[in-house]
């Protein structure tokens, strides 16, 4: 693949998460250090995808005020040191609301925030046994089964028709976000019936995202996404 068609696979999209796409888009970037020409192309496609995929949009924005003297490659790599711990403080600050221990947890669609904090806190010491929806309609779940179960995880595939009796028997839930406000979450399809039996049986959601996906207020979240409420039994958990 060349640099145009690799950037059309990042723009067509729909199956993972926008940090995902973002370490990709990144890599791609990276590896082709494309002229001053082709990034405008390139950057030109990418503000097609969804606004609703903030840290995608975030990233476009910053590489649109590349400084003349500055080197590609390092300011690409500025952005990356910036970033690459977030995942962790926000892995860090769940262990100081989720005491270590062993928990049946829910989780929907595919984030690459969720997959990377529930890593560090299986490597700090937690022990998860994961039900993972399905996500319909795309089907992202089964791609975060996946990934989830390479990295060791006992995973179990549940049909989305199944939530609402699984929630009954697993400890928390910890989901993804797309974007967020003071009051309310952008997640896909099913996170809101997820919150709100959460919500009448007392158990607690995780909202898993860093400050780069905080808007004042929610995009039109289309056929695909939907907005969910922040509360006592539903936490956001940032950098």
């Amino acid at each position: 693949m060349n640099f145009q068609n690799e950037i059309s696979t990042i723009v067509n999209d729909h199956s993972h998460g926008s940090s995902f796409l973002l370490k990709q888009l990144i890599q791609i970037f990276l590896e082709y250090q494309p002229n001053k020409e082709a990034t405008e192309a390139a950057l030109s496609a990418l503000k097609k995808i969804d606004a609703s995929m903030v840290i995608l949009h975030h990233f476009i924005n910053y590489l649109e005020n590349l400084p003349q003297n500055q080197s590609f490659h390092q300011f690409i790599q500025n952005y990356q040191n910036q970033w690459e711990n977030a995942n962790q403080s926000i892995a860090r600050k769940l262990t100081k609301v989720l005491p270590k221990g062993a928990y049946k947890v829910l989780t929907h669609s595919h984030s690459g925030v969720v997959i990377s904090v529930l890593t560090y806190l299986q490597e700090s010491g937690y022990e998860f046994n994961i039900y993972q929806t399905e996500s319909n309609p795309g089907g992202e779940g089964k791609i975060q089964a996946e990934a989830l179960k390479n990295r060791g995880f006992v995973v179990n595939q549940i049909p989305d028709d199944q939530i609402k009796t699984t929630i009954q028997t697993i400890d928390i839930i910890i989901l993804g976000v797309d974007h967020y406000t003071s009051t309310h979450f952008v997640n896909k399809v099913g996170s809101k019936q997820i919150v709100e039996l959460a919500f009448e049986i007392g158990k607690t959601v995780f909202v898993l995202g860093d400050s780069r996906k905080q808007v004042e207020k929610v995009f039109e979240p289309g056929d695909m996404f939907e907005a969910a409420p922040l509360s006592n039994h539903t936490l956001l958990i940032h950098e």
